[in-house]
């Protein structure tokens, strides 16, 4: 059984050895911040339904490691 950290190390590589997720997973990570700490943005105006309908939402999104 390897351990987590080699595991870690692994899925870094994956991401990093792979050019469509390293560009594209630090955008969304980016867009998701953006979207949490501006609620009322025109980047959040999507996801405003979702807000209202599942009040925890957006503070499990901020708590979530």
């Amino acid at each position: 059984m390897t351990s987590s950290s080699a595991k870690l190390a692994q899925n870094l590589d994956t991401l990093t050895h792979t050019t469509v997720f390293a560009y594209l997973v630090p955008l969304l990570l980016i867009a998701l911040a953006y979207v949490l700490l501006r609620p009322g943005s025109w980047l959040a105006q999507p996801v405003g339904p979702f807000w209202k309908q599942v009040k925890t939402l957006r503070a499990g999104l901020i708590g979530s490691p």
